[in-house]
């Protein structure tokens, strides 16, 4: 099972990477699945048990990075003068700020600090 996921982020990376477009996510998995014997031409790409969405690779590293609440809040909203409409992707602090906290991925050498000014530098008694 991880290894479907690792298959499937990294399509999804090679996609980005490339600049194509990521709906063609499914006809890249479509045809991967089919070369490899896991899925017969016509049938449905949906039930395959080899088969896994978009939504949930991205449902999955939401979990494993712990961004299932408070982050990616869209709001729609109407500029007054052009009456156009944007969608405003924002995210609650706090979580943010837990998330730099815990997370096992950042490390001290990720930030930039000045000499003994950082807050992670351990005071020496003398």
């Amino acid at each position: 099972m991880y290894f479907r996921y690792v298959t499937a982020i990294t399509l999804l990376q090679t996609l980005r990477n490339t600049e194509a477009s990521l709906d063609t996510y499914e006809a890249m998995m479509q045809w991967k699945l089919e070369s490899q014997g896991l899925l017969h031409p016509g049938e449905s790409l949906a039930k395959s048990p080899h088969f896994i969405s978009r939504e949930q690779v991205y449902r999955k590293l939401k979990e494993c990075c712990n961004r299932q609440h408070g982050f990616g809040i869209k709001t729609e909203i109407v500029l007054p003068g052009s009456k156009s409409r944007a969608t405003l992707i924002t995210s609650e602090l706090y979580m943010v700020i837990q998330q730099l906290l815990i997370d096992p991925r950042v490390r001290p050498e990720h930030y930039l600090f000045n000499d003994k000014n950082t807050p992670l530098h351990h005071h020496q008694l003398t």
